[in-house]
């Protein structure tokens, strides 16, 4: 989306053979039909990946509301 801003803050990561995961905190700022100036959006993020034909594919993504 035009004006959306991303950060990523990795907490934790890890990889093995053919797994791999990262858990963290993701910070978005976004613009929103019908809301006034920017949205934030702060998400704590789980994503487990797996190795497929030697690239990692995204198998699970867990995403629910940072508490501050």
């Amino acid at each position: 989306m035009p004006g959306a801003r991303n950060m990523f803050e990795v907490m934790h990561q890890d990889a093995y053979a053919h797994l791999a995961y990262w858990t963290g905190i993701q910070r978005s700022t976004v613009k929103m039909k019908g809301k006034e100036g920017d949205v934030e959006f702060n998400l704590r993020i789980t994503e487990i990946f797996r190795k497929v034909n030697n690239e990692w594919k995204l198998i699970h993504r867990h995403a629910d509301p940072l508490k501050e």
